[in-house]
C-alpha cells in the first residue's frame, strides 16, 4: 500500500494509436532532403522513398514505400 508522501515513479499512457506498418526511427535515412529506407532483396538492398506517418520517441508510421512483410535494414 502506498502511504501519504510515498513518491513513484509512473508511466501513464494518453494515447494509442494503430498502424499498419511502423519501423525504429533507426532505419530512417535522409538524402535529398527525402526520407529513405532500405529494403532487402535478392541482390541486395534497395533505396526507397517513403512517407510517413505519426511518429513517437521510438518508431515511424511507413505510409507508402514498404510493403508489409519486407526486410529492412534498421541499423549501419
Amino acid at each position: 500500500m502506498w502511504r501519504p508522501g510515498t513518491f513513484v515513479t509512473a508511466h501513464v499512457v494518453v494515447e494509442q494509436n494503430r498502424v499498419h506498418l511502423k519501423l525504429p526511427r533507426g532505419a530512417l535515412q535522409t538524402i535529398n532532403n527525402e526520407p529513405v529506407v532500405f529494403v532487402r532483396t535478392p541482390a541486395g538492398f534497395e533505396k526507397r522513398i517513403v512517407a510517413l506517418g505519426k511518429e513517437d520517441g521510438e518508431a515511424v508510421e511507413i505510409v507508402f514505400g514498404v510493403n508489409l512483410g519486407e526486410q529492412v535494414a534498421a541499423v549501419n
